[in-house]
């Protein structure tokens, strides 16, 4: 059961004889949304940097740079890489 500390179960919070799913329906829909929207197939959208107009000319941000988060599954791929 829920109890059991298994962790595959998600405690929702009731309202008299509801559960209230309002945040894990918004969670679900935001995920859906497309990271970049584009007013057509082939636009190059905007530098998620500085803003500017790709379908303009490049910008001079570097595109290598990621979140430092992330890094590590940076390290990894290089590590994935060289063993092969």
């Amino acid at each position: 059961g829920p109890d059991s500390g298994d962790e595959s179960y998600i405690q929702l919070p009731t309202l008299g004889s509801f559960l209230d799913i309002t945040q894990q329906v918004w969670d679900s829909l935001i995920l859906l949304l497309p990271q970049t929207v584009l007013c057509k197939e082939d636009c190059l959208g905007l530098c998620p940097r500085c803003g500017a107009n790709l379908n303009c000319g490049k910008c001079d941000c570097t595109r290598e740079e990621i979140d430092p988060r992330l890094e590590i599954f940076r390290k990894i791929k290089k590590n994935i890489d060289e063993d092969q």
